[in-house]
């Protein structure tokens, strides 16, 4: 059963500029879709003095592809929006897989994608998907504004490089090529010890070559196997000019399996562990090249 929350003071600035200010002040939070920050409250996890909603910022609901391809998920723009416009596009397969497996279902209508980032939780499914296809942030602050690649923007478990005065206004996630084929696959169990391992996801992004069936790109992301969601660069190398296939894709999958760190001191857990990574990306990279092979890039 929840707690009660704990007082606080509460702002809803009407602009940008407004919230930027405000964020800035210590202990604050910023609230979007509220569906982790509230969970978090009520738990105790998180008690912050100031809490800044973005509700009443006008443009951060912004949602939709660019004339060169760009996704572009505004602040506000809730799951179920993402959703529709990704399943409509047969583009990012692995983000499309995400969606489609993120639960409870109600947190679609409420959640939204920047927040479910920002919360940098490790064993969250949205910043692996993301994370293999390129996705960056879009930060604004009192000096400006940047964009910074997921693999730079997670710093720790429940830490971004946010710097206080900033906000993430929106996240940018760049077109599929007709020849790339990506996806995202996640193995849950049910924890019979707190050492235990419960979930455990990947994500994947191969772009081949039409004529040869060369792989000319490789991205493999491991998530809820760290304190943030890392690529497996040995395993992408054996990929890299190799004719997709299943030899292959086994071999990165025994590579991928084989650089996961220890969390836990109990062997049995991390054998565990390593076996979910392996069959993962197998099946993520097989599916990724099924789909790059569809010439026409549905479900990229």
């Amino acid at each position: 059963m929840g707690r009660v929350l704990q007082p606080f003071a509460y702002f809803e600035p009407s602009s940008l500029t407004e919230a930027i200010a405000l964020v800035g002040a210590p202990d604050t939070r910023i609230l979007a879709g509220g569906s982790d920050l509230i969970l978090r409250m009520r738990r105790g996890e998180a008690r912050p003095s100031r809490v800044v909603s973005l509700a009443k910022v006008t443009g951060l609901d912004w949602l939709a592809v660019s004339s060169a391809g760009d996704l572009e998920i505004g602040a506000l723009a809730t799951l179920s929006r993402v959703r529709q416009l990704v399943a409509a596009s047969h583009q990012w397969g692995a983000f499309q897989d995400a969606l489609d497996q993120l639960t409870p279902p109600q947190v679609h209508n409420t959640g939204t994608v920047v927040g479910n980032i920002c919360a940098a939780v490790p064993y969250y499914d949205l910043p692996t998907a993301l994370f293999a296809l390129g996705a960056k942030p879009r930060i604004v602050g009192a000096e400006g504004e940047r964009l910074l690649p997921l693999a730079d923007f997670y710093v720790a478990a429940g830490t971004t490089a946010l710097r206080r005065d900033e906000l993430v206004a929106s996240i940018i996630v760049p077109p599929s090529p007709v020849n790339a084929g990506s996806a995202f696959a996640k193995i849950l169990k049910a924890a019979r010890r707190a050492s235990d391992v419960h979930k455990v996801n990947a994500a994947a992004r191969l772009v081949i070559d039409a004529e040869n069936g060369s792989i000319g790109e490789a991205a493999i992301v491991i998530g809820s196997c760290g304190l943030r969601p890392w690529r497996a660069p040995d395993a992408e190398a054996l990929l890299i000019g190799a004719i997709a296939g299943e030899g292959v894709f086994e071999a990165a999958a025994v590579a991928a399996a084989d650089a996961v760190q220890p969390l836990t001191d109990v062997p049995w857990v991390e054998a565990a562990r390593r076996g979910f990574v392996r069959a993962l990306v197998g099946d993520i990279l097989n599916l990724a090249a099924q789909r790059a092979r569809q010439h026409d890039g549905s479900a990229a």
